[in-house]
This record gives C-alpha cells, sequence and structure tokens, in this order.
C-alpha cells in the first residue's frame, strides 16, 4: 500500500500546546510509514528549536489585511501542489481557512482540530466555523477532550455528527540529572520547596492569580517558565507585590529541557481559567510530579480516575491563599506529596503517545470511531454515531 500523505496545519507557529501536538503527532505518523509535513500560516514567535522540515508560510508574526491574502493564496497553490490524502488543521483560523481552501484544491480527508472550548474563539471565526462544519467543508472534527466535544453541543446535528475527542497523548523520556543538578542548572536554591507553572504569558494561563499564591506562600516559592505578551504586567505586578524572592520567571524554555525543569520542582501547579487538554499538565504527571489543577471541567476530566479518585488536588479560582496553603502544606508532608506524584504517574497511562497517534490514524484513514469506556486518551465515539449504537 502507498504511503498516506498527510500534512498537519496550524494557524501560527509559537511555543504552545496546539503546535506541539501536531508536531508530536505528525512525528508519531511518519514513524508508522506516513509521509506527514507541518505547515504553520505565520509565525507568531519562533520556539528556540524547530522541528526540521517545519514550512512557514509566510514569515511574519502579525499578519496585516493583505499578507492574510497572501498567505491564503500560497497555501492554496501549495495544497494543489503537494496533493495530500488528508489535511489535519489545529486552531480555529487553520481550521476555517485551511479546510475550505483545501476542499477546493481537492483534499480528500478534511480533518479539524478542536484544542480548547468552542467559547473561547473569537466570535466571527465562531461563526465561520459553524457555519462550513455544518455545510460539510470538514470531513471529520477532533476534539482534544470530551468536555471539548461537549462545548458544541448546542451546534447543529449536521456538525455534531463529525465529532470525535482524541485526548492528547505523551511519550515521556524523564531527566537524567539528579534534584540538585537540575536546581542548578536552572539557578534554583536547593533548600526551597518549588511548585512549577509551565506555559504562555497569555489571559488563558492565569499569570496575576500565580502572582496572588506567591504572595501568600511561607515556605514554598514558584518557578515560572515562559514569555509572551503580559511579561511587563506580570513582572510590574512581582515588583508591586514584592514577591521577586517567592515567584522566580524563567521565560522562555527549550522544549529539551522541560524534563529537567520537572526534576527540579516538587509540584506542578495550573490555575488556568480554562483548557484543552494541558500538554504541561500531562508532563508532569507522566514524570510523576504531584498536580494541583484549577476547578475546570477539563482539568477535573484529566486528574480524575474513572472511580472518582482524584489523582491530583483541585482547587477553585476564588481563594488564592488556598493554593498558597496548599503549597505550604505539601513541603511539610513528604508523604502526601509521594502519594499524590505516584497518583499522577498511574493516572497518567491513560495518555500515552500511542492512543493519541492511533486515534488520529483512525480519522485519517476514515474508520468509523469505535465505541470506547476509556476515560481518556482513546477514541471516543461521535454523538450520532452513540445514539445509533
Amino acid at each position: 500500500m502507498a504511503k498516506k500523505k498527510v500534512i498537519f496545519l496550524a494557524s501560527f507557529l509559537n511555543v504552545a500546546g496546539a503546535q506541539e501536538a501536531a508536531l508530536r503527532v505528525a512525528r508519531s505518523l511518519r514513524e508508522r510509514d506516513y509521509e506527514t509535513e507541518v505547515w504553520f500560516l505565520y509565525a507568531e514567535a519562533k520556539p528556540a528549536e524547530i522541528d526540521p522540515g517545519v514550512r512557514i508560510l509566510l514569515d511574519v508574526t502579525k499578519p496585516t489585511a493583505r499578507q492574510y491574502l497572501t498567505i491564503a493564496r500560497k497555501l492554496f497553490v501549495e495544497l494543489r501542489r503537494a496533493r495530500p490524502d488528508a489535511l489535519v488543521s489545529f486552531l480555529p483560523l487553520a481550521n476555517v481557512l485551511g479546510q475550505s481552501l483545501a476542499l477546493l484544491a481537492g483534499v480528500r480527508r478534511r480533518i479539524a482540530s478542536h484544542r480548547a472550548p468552542y467559547w473561547t474563539g473569537g466570535a466571527a471565526l465562531r461563526h465561520a466555523d459553524t457555519v462550513i462544519g455544518t455545510l460539510g467543508v470538514y470531513s471529520s472534527v477532533i476534539a482534544v477532550a470530551e468536555e471539548v466535544r461537549r462545548s458544541y453541543d448546542r451546534h447543529p446535528r449536521a456538525y455534531k455528527k463529525r465529532i470525535g475527542v482524541v485526548c492528547n497523548g505523551i511519550d515521556w523520556t524523564p531527566s537524567s540529572l539528579t534534584r540538585n543538578e537540575a536546581r542548578r542548572k536552572f539557578g534554583l536554591p536547593d533548600d526551597r520547596f518549588v511548585a512549577l507553572t509551565i506555559g504562555r504569558m497569555k489571559p488563558q494561563k492565569n499569570y496575576p492569580f500565580v502572582v496572588r499564591i506567591a504572595e501568600g506562600l511561607q515556605s514554598g516559592m514558584i518557578v515560572a517558565a515562559g514569555d509572551g505578551p503580559l511579561w511587563d504586567e506580570v513582572n510590574a505586578m512581582i515588583e508591586r507585590t514584592d514577591t521577586r524572592d517567592r515567584l522566580h520567571l524563567l521565560g522562555a524554555v527549550a522544549k529539551s529541557d522541560i524534563p529537567d525543569l520537572f526534576r527540579a520542582a516538587d509540584t506542578f501547579i495550573l490555575p488556568s481559567l480554562y483548557e484543552g487538554q494541558s500538554n504541561a499538565l500531562l508532563e508532569a504527571m507522566h514524570d510523576g510530579t504531584p498536580v494541583i489543577v484549577s476547578e475546570r471541567p477539563e482539568q477535573r476530566e484529566t486528574v480524575v480516575e474513572p472511580n472518582g479518585m482524584s489523582a491530583g488536588v483541585i482547587l477553585d479560582l476564588d481563594d488564592p491563599a488556598l493554593w498558597s496553603r496548599t503549597i505550604d502544606d505539601l513541603a511539610g508532608d513528604p508523604e502526601r506529596s509521594a502519594a499524590l506524584g505516584a497518583a499522577a504517574k498511574a493516572r497518567s497511562a491513560a495518555f500515552s503517545l500511542d492512543r493519541q497517534t492511533d486515534g488520529f490514524a483512525d480519522v485519517i484513514e476514515g474508520r468509523t470511531p469505535p465505541p470506547s469506556s476509556a476515560p481518556a486518551g482513546s477514541l471516543v465515539m461521535p454523538a450520532e454515531q452513540q445514539e445509533r449504537a
């Protein structure tokens, strides 16, 4: 059988979960004898390490209206030239623009991937997505979590029948460093309890709340990895609250250094306002790091076992002092920290890269998604097929 050619298309290049998922699945499918490429419409921010073979259609950080037209023309020409068997798109612009042009270019399998709840996108792109998804421009839709799929429950039946769920998966290699070696690498003290958070400094990641958590810490400290548009605002908050000794900003960290960063940490916190399914959270769980996350349906779906037992601490976002106390309590209770880390590690088995790759391969091949009782990691049958089962 001839190799299938699959192009993964994301709206823009930066250091974020959707882009990493596209790159990860493309690499994994390549190992299964698919021919894969990863394209980005433009480059919002370039990571320190870029996978070989990545293509940026227009190398600008913020396109003008005229440049968006240039991107559209170039994308159509390149799709006609490449003639892929499938286009898998990530993020709203890539879904709407990319799959519409893929239809015109004759691409048979047009798969849109939703990485966050429906309501988080801009109004214009949400409306366009609903229209073209209902009309059949998307041959299939993949949601990254069941809670993301549920956010489309009020969509027309013609749209909902195409949606399945493929959770994120991680192929994790732990750090080879000792804890002290990892701490020295990042300039962190050996004698402090370190709560790590990772994420772009955008509103979704709730960094002002992280500063408020730091204000209440007695023995622990927070280390934050990531940069972004809120960098100056967060730095100003740190100065205003005099929390520089309790909140250390690392800035952007290379992907290859992330395992060492987890080795340096004692717990992982993610007080996001919303998520699709956080890669950083899954990395923490695969590493066996105790996790503390916000009370959000997408977060709960990731950390709670099918039997209802939680593999992490889930806290509301109305009480930063409770987050502070929880971190300090873990600092003084190594047995509880160890138990939480073991629970997170056990739960992470549901989110393997093989399962994620299997799910994407099923959709690319046009196979009917099977019914699944698995809480995560497998492809979940679209709503209409569940009704017929």
